[in-house]
């Protein structure tokens, strides 16, 4: 996913932004297409208890949103302006 979608996109890697800041990475991901714990945790390099905190304050900021209790239904509330 991550370089097929990122080049598709136009958009840079996971690995380019700043190492410290898993949010970010992590609505990057979400951005690209990313809709799974497994989908986000591969292109971050973050493990699922650190995707799951950075998902819940994403949402609690309204940049992501999901339907409760259903599958890959994780989607960003914002978009790509360039």
């Amino acid at each position: 996913m991550t370089g097929s979608v990122a080049r598709s996109a136009g958009l840079p890697d996971c690995s380019a932004v700043v190492a410290g800041n898993g949010a970010t990475r992590t609505l990057l991901a979400i951005v690209r297409g990313a809709v799974t714990y497994d989908e986000i945790c591969a292109e971050t390099g973050l493990n699922r208890s650190t995707t799951h905190r950075h998902l819940l304050l994403l949402w609690s900021e309204g940049l992501v949103d999901w339907e409760e209790g259903k599958k890959a239904t994780l989607h960003p509330t914002v978009r790509v302006v360039g």
